[in-house]
């Protein structure tokens, strides 16, 4: 459509696009209606007959001041919600459209310089002709007459309306010319093409963050928020509209508000403190990045998708649409009159050549499977055009000391508890609230945190290590984690005593630590060599389920207390962390853990899955989850829910 209204505007000729409505299109069309369709185009008779025993002998009932009236047999329209609704009501409309198409008196208008011009569209009920004239308009509208009269539907004029191209002859027109945009498959219209909508979606995405706002959540739940209920909002209009490099900056101060600014900050006039470079945020989780979608890259991935999908189809030799064959027919004599054609055919063949694709015929661009990229992999591929991941200075400056990235966010990421997660993910990715602190004094302790104010609050600050007792934190940690099993352990035979050896299991890509790979005689040793400093909280390093977790519950609740420290205007007064709270927390995690695998087991067992058919099996397999989850959590099974009274606890 929209191509269409620019090249007539190029080329100065007149017309008129008509945008019709049905009055109730799918409650009204006729059953009979419907039936001598399906038999044209020739569906099997026991097929055509099951569909019209689901639509005929249908009754109804109408509730009239809280009375009820006599059944009453429905005769016309299809079901509402039906999903078998809507194409049953394009086939019938397919008739309408047909002999519109056919009619040679009614010349339409041109989509580019070759002989072909489009006279008729149609989307489910939403229907539009173009012709160049009123006495042309009036062919159309007969049709439109005789389709009502066979299929008891009705042509609501009123709401019709027509959008007139350049000055067409429109004498005794009977539709409304419009002087508004006019909306058609969710775009708005006029004689000069597309009418923007992007401030108006702009203030819908502002609208619904606001609500969401209020909710105190995680950064990957804020994420999830962004993607489902406010960027996506942008995603049908991004296929043919262009983002100003004005909206973008508005999209990009909006992301970073939900993401950063307080739950009591309005998302104007309020400066956000950017906890995380946009560059690094649109990078995935499992590098330290937010996730973000980039608009522009993903508004560049869905339109080169159009046009790998449009290859395809020549490819294939599919190219059925009016607009597939305009641009078939474009390519041929390379000849463009589509500026959309030939912008993203030029992006298009540029994502050729970075992957080396140099054959002379034009086919579609694949993955490694044979298959046309998704537009997921559009995106990615585009992204994966700058794969160099962004660091902070102090991440790369740990890099530098031995510190790695290899799988720290991965591993991170599989921490249970949400909260803690969260907290640990954004002490990594450097993008807590206190970057604003870079270069000052420790607000605590008063002293220089010398560019690093991650590592002094939680590390180094005279006030923390009062709070956390560093001797009590060894002690526990030691205890919680099952005695020295923060590592994996291995018995060999050795002068015929079996003795404990630490021998974790390295991957490839992580480093040699000497304190984890140290044989340690004695757990004392191994309890005072502990150090409370990154290397601690390095998840690259090999560590067990309970001591990630573990330590990710105890970096969350020293951030409670500095936030309270820093921010609170009444700080609380505590002298140190409470570590009977702390283990109190950590077996109601254990708890909770079992309780939902508990539950997943009894669902299968309720769905009648074939492993837990037999009640002993589901038992057997209950009592086992009782006793993994306590190995895990390094906790005694006695302090798990008994199989028992399991219901009951629930």
């Amino acid at each position: 459509m929209n191509e269409l209204i620019n090249y007539c505007n190029d080329k100065r000729i007149n017309g008129i696009i008509t945008l019709y409505d049905f009055e109730k299109a799918f409650d009204s069309i006729s059953h009979g209606s419907i039936l001598r369709s399906l038999q044209h185009i020739n569906i099997p008779t026991n097929i055509i007959n099951l569909i019209m025993n689901l639509l005929t002998k249908s009754e109804a009932r109408i509730e009239i001041n809280g009375r009820t009236t006599i059944p009453f047999e429905i005769k016309r329209g299809v079901k509402q919600g039906d999903p078998l609704s809507p194409t049953l009501f394009v086939l019938v409309i397919e008739a309408l459209a047909r002999k519109i198409l056919q009619d040679d008196r009614i010349t339409g208008l041109p989509l580019n310089n070759s002989n072909h011009r489009e006279k008729f569209q149609s989307f489910a009920d939403d229907s539009a002709s173009m012709v160049p004239d009123s006495q042309q308009l009036e062919l159309v509208l007969q049709h439109f007459n005789s389709f009502c009269k066979a299929t008891s539907s009705k042509l609501n004029i009123d709401k019709s309306s027509s959008i007139l191209i350049g000055n067409p002859d429109n004498t005794n027109q009977r539709i409304p010319i419009s002087t508004n945009p006019e909306r058609y498959l969710g775009y708005f219209f006029t004689g000069k093409g597309i009418t923007r909508k992007m401030p108006e979606i702009l203030n819908t995405i502002r609208s619904s963050l606001v609500l969401w706002k209020t909710t105190d959540s995680t950064i990957k739940t804020k994420t999830n928020i962004l993607k489902a209920f406010a960027l996506s909002k942008l995603t049908y209009y991004s296929y043919v509209e262009n983002f100003k490099e004005e909206e973008l900056n508005q999209i990009n101060k909006l992301v970073e508000w939900f993401l950063s600014a307080p739950n009591n900050k309005n998302a104007s006039g309020f400066q956000v403190i950017n906890l995380m470079r946009t560059k690094r945020a649109r990078y995935p989780l499992k590098v330290g990045g937010w996730n973000i979608w980039n608009i522009e890259l993903r508004q560049l991935a869905q339109k080169l998708w159009i046009i790998n999908q449009f290859i395809l189809a020549l490819e294939t030799k599919q190219t059925n649409s009016s607009h597939h064959k305009s641009w078939e027919y474009q390519i041929q004599k390379n000849k463009f009159t589509s500026r959309y054609l030939k912008e993203n055919l030029d992006e298009w063949n540029k994502i050729r050549i970075k992957k080396a694709i140099f054959n002379n015929n034009l086919t579609s661009i694949k993955n490694e499977n044979g298959q046309p990229l998704s537009l997921a992999e559009w995106y990615t591929t585009i992204q994966d055009q700058n794969p160099t991941i962004p660091k902070t200075e102090f991440q790369s400056s740990l890099n530098l000391r031995g510190y790695s990235y290899n799988q720290l966010f991965n591993n991170i990421l599989k921490i249970k508890d949400p909260k803690t997660r969260d907290t640990m993910f954004r002490f990594h990715a450097r993008c807590l609230p206190i970057n604003y602190l870079h270069n000052k004094q420790c607000p605590l302790c008063k002293e220089d945190m010398s560019k690093d104010p991650y590592g002094h609050l939680f590390f180094s600050c005279k006030k923390t290590k009062q709070f956390i007792k560093i001797n009590k934190l060894k002690n526990f940690i030691y205890i919680t984690t099952g005695k020295g099993k923060n590592w994996h352990h291995t018995r060999i035979r050795q002068n015929n005593n079996f003795i404990n050896r630490i021998t974790p299991k390295l991957s490839p890509t992580s480093k040699k630590d000497q304190e984890v790979n140290a044989d340690y005689a004695n757990h004392r040793s191994h309890k005072e060599y502990f150090e409370w400093n990154y290397k601690a909280i390095d998840y690259d390093l090999t560590r067990s389920f309970a001591y990630r977790n573990l330590m990710a519950l105890i970096l969350h609740n020293i951030w409670i207390w500095i936030c309270n420290q820093i921010y609170s205007e009444d700080p609380l007064t505590d002298e140190s962390l409470s570590y009977s709270s702390l283990l109190k927390k950590w077996h109601k995690l254990a708890t909770l853990e079992y309780i939902k695998k508990a539950k997943d087991l009894k669902n299968l067992s309720a769905k009648d899955h074939n492993n837990f058919k037999d009640p002993k099996i589901l038992l057997t397999s209950t009592i086992k989850l009782r006793k993994t989850t306590a190995n895990y959590y390094c906790i005694p099974e006695s302090s798990l829910p008994n199989i028992i009274s399991f219901d009951q606890f629930i």
